[in-house]
């Protein structure tokens, strides 16, 4: 059986949000640690539609009222916290793209507040408005590649979603400020 998904950072399939904790906490730039959410929420969303733990249809189907129970349909699913996400966001009038795209943000805001409760009165966040102000740079970051996910997932909600490469540009700027924090010892 595949694995399950978790809201709970740290639950024991959640390890690839840590990653994103430390990223934040080592002071990583805000467009790194955005990418590696929008990567976070791929890989999340990869999971539960490829191992048939969330049905992305039949939830918008109940929510519209073209199939029954919304709440049977919550039930029966095997991640029941995503099903529920979903079945919150699922308000009349919203189409596919609109439900989805508010789901994804929810579990980004839901994984950041948990990284805030961890991350604030540390060395790198010593209040909540510095955590804040990171919080919403990396949100605004992360905007055009959630719309992009959203519109994915609810033309085709029975196909797993693949990351967009990255460029090639991208990627040797990624490895470069890798090495740099790791030369100087952050």
């Amino acid at each position: 059986m595949a694995e399950n998904e978790s809201l709970d950072l740290y639950y024991k399939n959640s390890g690839r949000w840590r990653g994103a904790m430390r990223m934040m906490a080592d002071g990583l730039p805000a467009d790194r640690v955005a990418e590696e959410l929008l990567r976070n929420l791929y890989r999340t969303m990869k999971n539960l539609i490829k191992n048939q733990l969330l049905s992305v249809e039949a939830l918008y189907d109940a929510a519209t009222g073209r199939r029954d129970d919304l709440e049977l349909v919550v039930r029966q699913a095997e991640s029941t916290e995503y099903a529920r996400l979903f079945a919150a966001n699922a308000f009349q009038g919203l189409g596919p793209v609109e439900i989805v795209e508010n789901v994804l943000r929810d579990t980004t805001d839901r994984f950041l507040d948990q990284m805030g409760v961890q991350l604030v009165g540390g060395e790198r966040f010593a209040h909540f408005a510095a955590f804040r102000r990171e919080r919403d740079e990396i949100t605004y970051l992360m905007n055009d590649g959630v719309r992009q996910l959203a519109h994915t997932i609810a033309q085709s909600p029975r196909v797993p979603p693949r990351m967009p490469a990255l460029s090639v540009q991208r990627r040797r700027q990624a490895a470069t400020e890798l090495m740099t924090m790791s030369l100087l010892g952050q």
